[in-house]
C-alpha cells in the first residue's frame, strides 16, 4: 500500500492554483485608450460649459444693458400709445440678435432667455404702468382744456350756443367717466370748476360790454349763480374798467382839446406876427383857447407888462440857454404880467435859436450862473444884463456868415465885462470846502473828495453836511473849468 502511494506521487502532477487578484487591473492597450478618450471629452465638456457660462454672462450683460436704455428713453418720450408694442418689439429684437450669436447652440440660447425672462417681465411692468399713466394724463389733459374751451362761449348773447356749451362740457365729464379717466370724485371736482368758469366768463363778458351795466345788474340780483366771493371781485373789476373807460374818454377829450387850442394858438400867433390880431378874435375864440392862451393874446392886445421879475427871467434865460423849451412857460409868465413883451421875444427866440447861439448862451449862462453855496443878490441881474447884450449882438450881426468861432469870442468878452473878478482867480472868492486838500491855487480836489468821504464815514460829519460839501466840490471843479475855458485859443485851436 506504501508503494502505491509513492507511485502517485511519482507519476500524478501537482496542479497549482495561480494569484488572479491584481489581473483585473492590468488592461489591455484598447481599454486603456478608451479610457483617454473618455477623459478627454470630460475635460472638453467642462471647458465648453465654462465658455458656455462666459458667452451666457456676457449675452446677458448686453441685452439687460440694451434694454435698460431702451426703457430709460422712455421717460422722456410721450407717444404713451406706442410704448408697449414698441417695449415688445425691441424684446424681440433683442432675441433674434441673441440668436444669431448663439448659432447652433441652442442650449446656451434657451439658457440665455430663461435668465433674460426676469428683467424683461420687471421692465415689462414698469412700462405698462407709466405708459397707461401717459395716456390717462393725456386724456385729461385734453379733458381739462375742452372744458376751459366750451367754459369761455357762455354770455356770447346767443341762448342756443350757450346750451351747446354747456352740454358739450357735460357730455366731456360724462365720457371721462365712462372709460375710467376720472374718478367720481374728480368728476364732481371738475363739474363744480367748469360750471363756475362758464359763471365768470359771462361775467366777464357782461363787464367788458358795459361795466356800469353789469354792477346795476349785480345788484338787481341777476348773475345769482355766482358766489359772493366771486361776485365782489367781479364789482371790483367792473368799477375799474369804468374808471379806465371814463379816464381814456377824458384823454381822447383833453387831446382834441389840446389840438384845438394848438390851432388856434397858431392861427393867434400869425395874428400876432402880422399885427392884424384884434379883440373881437379873442374874443370868438375863448373857448378854443386855454386859459394862459387867453390871457396872452388877450395882453398881445392891451399890451403886456411894464416892467421885468428879474428873478423869473432870469430862471426862465438859463434854462432856455441850456437847451430847454421853455416856451409854454414863457408864454404863462408874459400872459401873468411878470414879462414885457421883449422879454417874451428874446426868450422864444432863445429856445428856438441856432447851435451856435444856443452854445453861446449856455457859455454865459454856466459862467455867470447864480449859486446858491456863494450866494450874490446881483448875479440874477447881471446875468439878466449879459443875454440881454448876448441877444442884441445876435439879432445884429449877419446869422448866415457867424461862425462858432467868432460867436464864442463874443460871449467871452462878454462873460469878461460882467465878471466881479477875473476868471483866472474865481476860485479865490469861493467858499472854500472844509477839508480841501492842497491850496487854493493849486486844490487836489480829487483827495478833497476823499478826505470828506471819509469824515462821513467816521461820523464827524452828516448827511446833509456831505451832501453840501459836495456839491461845493462841484463848483469848485466847474469854476477851474470854465478858467481854462475863459483862456483865448491857441495857435492850433485848441484851449
Amino acid at each position: 500500500m506504501a508503494k502505491i502511494q509513492f507511485y502517485r506521487q511519482r507519476i500524478t502532477p501537482q496542479v497549482i492554483a495561480p494569484d488572479v487578484r491584481g489581473l483585473a487591473r492590468i488592461e489591455s492597450p484598447a481599454a486603456q485608450v478608451a479610457e483617454s478618450i473618455g477623459q478627454l471629452a470630460r475635460i472638453g465638456a467642462e471647458i465648453n460649459e465654462k465658455r458656455r457660462a462666459t458667452k451666457l454672462d456676457d449675452l446677458n450683460a448686453r441685452a439687460t444693458t440694451e434694454l435698460n436704455d431702451f426703457v430709460l428713453s422712455l421717460e422722456t418720450d410721450t407717444d404713451y400709445e406706442t410704448q408697449i408694442d414698441r417695449y415688445d418689439q425691441r424684446v424681440q429684437d433683442i432675441e433674434k440678435r441673441v440668436k444669431e450669436e448663439t448659432g447652433d447652440d441652442s442650449r446656451l440660447f434657451n439658457l440665455w432667455r430663461r435668465e433674460f425672462t426676469v428683467p424683461v417681465t420687471a421692465r415689462s411692468f414698469d412700462v405698462r404702468k407709466r405708459a397707461q399713466q401717459g395716456i390717462v394724463g393725456k386724456e385729461r389733459a385734453a379733458l381739462d382744456d375742452r372744458l376751459y374751451q366750451f367754459s369761455q362761449l357762455p354770455g356770447s348773447g346767443n341762448p342756443e350756443l350757450d346750451s351747446y356749451a354747456m352740454s358739450q362740457g357735460v357730455l366731456a365729464l360724462d365720457n371721462a367717466l365712462a372709460s375710467g379717466f376720472i374718478t367720481p370724485e374728480e368728476e364732481a371736482n371738475l363739474r363744480q370748476t367748469f360750471q363756475r368758469n362758464a359763471n365768470m366768463a359771462s361775467a366777464n363778458k357782461a363787464i367788458a360790454d358795459n361795466p356800469d351795466a353789469f354792477i346795476t345788474a349785480v345788484e338787481a340780483g341777476q348773475f345769482g349763480n355766482l358766489s359772493n366771493e366771486d361776485r365782489n371781485d367781479l364789482i371790483s373789476k367792473a368799477r375799474t374798467a369804468a374808471e379806465t373807460r371814463d379816464n381814456r374818454i377824458r384823454q381822447a377829450e383833453e387831446r382834441q382839446q389840446k389840438e384845438i387850442e394848438d390851432a388856434t394858438r397858431k392861427e393867434g400867433d400869425d395874428l400876432v406876427a402880422s399885427g392884424n390880431l384884434t379883440r373881437q378874435w379873442v374874443q370868438n375864440h375863448r373857448d378854443d383857447l386855454s386859459p394862459e392862451q387867453y390871457r396872452y393874446f388877450l395882453k398881445e392886445v392891451t399890451g403886456g407888462a411894464a416892467s421885468t421879475n428879474t428873478t423869473i427871467y432870469s430862471n426862465l434865460l438859463t434854462r432856455a440857454s441850456s437847451g430847454q423849451d421853455v416856451t409854454a412857460e414863457v408864454r404863462q409868465e408874459y400872459a401873468d404880467g411878470n414879462l414885457t413883451k421883449e422879454d417874451f421875444n428874446k426868450l422864444v427866440s432863445l429856445s428856438t435859436g441856432s447851435g451856435w447861439y444856443k452854445r453861446g448862451s449856455q457859455f454865459i449862462t454856466q459862467a455867470l450862473r447864480v449859486s446858491d453855496l456863494n450866494p450874490d443878490p446881483a448875479a440874477p441881474q447881471r446875468l439878466a444884463n449879459a443875454m440881454n447884450d448876448w441877444i442884441g449882438w445876435s439879432q445884429s450881426i449877419d446869422v448866415e456868415k457867424m461862425s462858432d468861432k467868432q460867436a464864442m469870442e463874443e460871449a467871452r468878452r462878454i462873460v469878461s465885462e460882467y465878471s466881479i473878478i477875473n476868471f483866472q482867480d474865481a476860485v479865490l472868492t469861493l467858499r472854500a470846502p472844509r477839508f480841501l486838500v492842497g491850496s487854493r491855487n493849486e486844490p487836489n480836489l480829487e483827495k478833497t473828495e476823499n478826505e470828506t468821504l471819509r469824515a462821513l464815514e467816521e461820523g464827524r460829519i452828516t448827511e446833509q453836511e456831505f451832501t453840501t460839501q459836495s456839491a461845493l466840490i462841484a463848483q469848485w471843479r466847474s469854476s477851474i473849468e470854465m478858467m481854462r475855458t475863459m483862456q483865448p485859443p491857441n495857435e492850433t485851436g485848441a484851449r
